[in-house]
This record gives structure tokens, C-alpha cells and sequence, in this order.
């Protein structure tokens, strides 16, 4: 074993309690540096698809301690995650279909594509209501779309 247990009950006998004070904030403090360099990477990581960004950003940890360089990374890191980016688009998703003749975007709401003047919505066989072309089935009856 690579350690003798009466050697280190020995030596730490002999310390004085400022020095082990001192061995106990020192402990402390490298864990804690560790803990924030393993967290600037994982936010890096979940806040940037950049791999020179994420790698400067832990550096920056690394080699500056934390309590100088940790604030200065939450002011230049991005304020959103990268999944969030894309939500403002989804509620316009949901509410344009694309020309299947010019594949441009028109609100659901319209019949005729606004730049070519092509059928946007198709009759359902069932129920006889008009849906979009890209629905895969009927909006009110959920009848397939037989047309794609």
C-alpha cells in the first residue's frame, strides 16, 4: 500500500492547527477550482457550438483561478442555451405551409399560394374540409392524406 496510515497520523500530529488550517483551505479551494472548470465546460458546451469558444473559455479557468476569470466568463458567454435558440421559429413553423410549385412560405390560413397562385389546401375525402398539402392527415377527422 502506498500509504502507511501511522506515518500520516504521525505527520499530522506534529502540524500545528494554523497548518492544517491552512492544508484545509488549501483542499477546499483546488476542488472548488476544479468544480468550475468541469461547470464553465459543460455551460460552454450547452451554450456554444463553438469549439474555440468552449476551449478558451475553460483556459481561461483553468490558468486564471476562478475567483479573477469566472466572473469575466459570465460576462462573455451567450446568454442562451443553443435548443433555445430555435423556439421562436417554431411557433411560425406552425403556422405557414410551403408552395409544393415555388416552395415559398404562406400562412395556413390562405387557399392560393401568394407568389404563384398554386392550390395550397387539398379536400379531405372524409369530411370534406380544406387542410394544407404538408398534413399528412385531416386536421378535423384525421383522415390520411391520400395526395402525398
Amino acid at each position: 500500500m502506498f500509504w502507511n496510515f501511522e506515518q500520516i497520523t504521525s505527520s499530522l500530529s506534529t502540524r500545528t492547527g494554523s497548518e492544517l488550517t491552512g492544508y484545509i483551505f488549501l483542499i477546499a479551494f483546488i476542488a472548488l477550482w476544479i468544480y468550475w472548470v468541469l461547470r464553465v465546460l459543460k455551460d460552454s458546451m450547452l451554450r456554444s457550438q463553438s469549439t474555440a469558444f468552449q476551449f478558451f473559455s475553460v483556459i481561461l479557468v483553468v490558468f486564471g483561478t476562478p475567483i479573477i476569470w469566472l466572473p469575466l466568463y459570465f460576462l462573455i458567454r451567450p446568454v442562451s442555451y443553443k435548443h433555445e435558440r430555435h423556439l421562436g421559429f417554431e411557433g411560425l413553423d406552425l403556422q405557414t405551409v410551403v408552395c409544393k410549385e415555388c416552395y415559398r412560405t404562406n400562412l395556413t390560413d390562405y387557399n392560393n399560394c401568394v407568389f404563384c397562385g398554386c392550390k395550397l389546401k387539398i379536400e379531405c375525402k372524409q369530411c370534406a374540409t380544406y387542410y394544407p398539402f404538408n398534413y399528412l392527415y385531416c386536421s378535423k377527422c384525421g383522415a390520411p392524406n391520400i395526395d402525398i
